[in-house]
């Protein structure tokens, strides 16, 4: 949105980000570290099976350290940081704002906690307070903010994100398996906030994957942008794939845009796949709210991505973004089409309500599921072999999505049962195509293959 001063006007369109960097100042004595790591927070960053993975560092790496993370010298231009072990920080953290690295590996380690304090003229705050310019991945890092909080305040412009607040103008940012539990605030005329990331603006290209975030976030400001994920983000290609928010998000402001995954998304050519949202937006004079995205100004393609039907939503207007599950179909795999809850998503007792988790955080259990072996492609046909139970197909069902902007898989009953698996008919020549399998044992228990992908020549 564009808001001319000068006229007292609000439009719709694209936020004008021109600000001034200014340093952030001052660090104070915490309390204690018990209240530091939220009870929802993972076993460790990356689940044990992947850590061995994910500890090789190339010759030449910025280890960090308990003892030496406050006297970094972030601005070694392409250099490549590595947490060396769990930082457990006793003092305000000031946020990194000159960044010049090529890479911040947190090799499967966790910050607990990070937490910055709101002082006049702090425009962002988080780990990383602004990443600009630059080439950045940032990866198997969580962030277990203090009871402290991060916050951001100033008379004009302000971002916080647990992780960065905003990150701006980067030609390539990945971000991949990164967490933050905790809360992040903002004061200011203008605001954007979320858990993760405040704002990410005129960046190329930007890729976020395995991420989650949970807490509350909160904005007080003439006008916010609020999101559980990511208040504001805009710019060329966008991809957001494989995250979650269980953040409740509150604000106040008239105007605002609200939502429980993201506030508000502009991008151009902006795609949000498997992710969902179940926390709560109080935004009461929000004229964009919504369970999943606040608005979605940019015609952003949403794919396989939902939202808890029970969230409590407040504000003048509703994205209908996301499909709505009750908290008991939240609980069934299958209910997420398109999922792999092989690899990436799964279930454990007890944790995050026992909706779904990101693997990469979490040790869980394998999923039982349907196996396919092998495919088969001929003229207008295609053979999904499986080890299947009757091979007349009772209780198999088969879900296709020819392969375009918008993935919608649909029920495909043109198809035969053998003792191999499904042969399926009636496909057009020249077409890719995705499907799975999914089988209902009659007692309530239902299992699923991966999606496959297949072109017929």
């Amino acid at each position: 949105m564009i808001f001319d001063i000068n006229k007292g006007s609000v439009m719709k369109s694209r936020i004008c980000f021109s600000v001034s960097r200014k340093n952030i100042f001052a660090v104070i004595v915490a309390l204690c570290l018990a209240f530091s790591v939220w009870a929802a927070s993972p076993e460790s960053v990356l689940a044990a099976s992947e850590q061995s993975e994910n500890k090789t560092v190339p010759t030449g790496a910025i280890l960090i350290t308990n003892d030496n993370i406050l006297t970094i010298d972030w601005t070694q231009t392409g250099a490549y940081y590595a947490l060396n072990e769990d930082i457990y920080l006793t003092d305000e953290w000031i946020p990194i704002d000159n960044f010049a690295g090529s890479t911040f590996d947190g090799q499967g380690h966790s910050i607990n906690n990070l937490y910055v304090l709101e002082r006049s003229d702090r425009e962002y705050a988080g780990l990383f307070g602004s990443i600009y310019g630059n080439d950045v991945k940032i990866k198997d890092v969580g962030i277990n903010i203090g009871r402290q909080g991060v916050s951001a305040t100033s008379s004009f412009f302000s971002y916080a994100g647990g992780l960065i607040g905003a990150c701006e103008n980067a030609v390539y940012l990945t971000i991949e398996n990164c967490y933050v539990t905790g809360n992040v605030s903002v004061s200011s005329f203008f605001s954007f906030t979320g858990g993760l990331i405040g704002a990410c603006n005129y960046s190329t290209t930007l890729a976020i994957k395995n991420c989650y975030a949970s807490g509350n976030v909160d904005a007080s400001a003439y006008y916010s942008a609020i999101g559980g994920l990511i208040g504001f983000c805009d710019g060329d290609t966008l991809t957001i794939e494989n995250c979650y928010s269980t953040c409740n998000v509150d604000t106040t402001d008239d105007p605002a845009t609200a939502g429980g995954l993201i506030g508000e998304c502009l991008g151009n050519d902006t795609t949000v796949e498997n992710c969902y949202a179940s926390g709560n937006i109080n935004a009461p004079y929000s004229y964009f709210t919504g369970g999943l995205i606040g608005y979605n100004g940019g015609n952003a393609i949403i794919v396989n991505c939902y939202r808890l039907s029970t969230q409590i939503i407040t504000g003048r207007s509703f994205d209908e973004s996301g499909k709505p599950l009750m908290p008991s179909q939240m609980v069934v795999s299958s209910n997420f089409i398109g999922w792999d809850f092989d690899l990436v998503w799964g279930y454990k007792d007890g944790v995050n309500d026992g909706y779904p988790i990101l693997r990469t955080f979490f040790s869980v259990e394998p999923t039982t599921t349907i196996a396919i072996t092998s495919i088969a492609t001929g003229n207008k046909q295609a053979n999904l072999n499986f080890p299947i139970k009757s091979a007349n197909g009772k209780g198999y069902t088969v879900y296709i999505s020819e392969t375009g902007a918008v993935e919608k898989f649909k029920q495909y009953d043109n198809v035969n049962y053998n003792s191999k698996g499904v042969h399926i008919k009636g496909l057009a020549n020249g077409n890719k195509y995705r499907a799975y399998v999914e089988y209902n044992d009659g007692n309530g228990n239902i299992t699923v293959s991966s999606i496959v992908d297949f072109t017929l020549q």
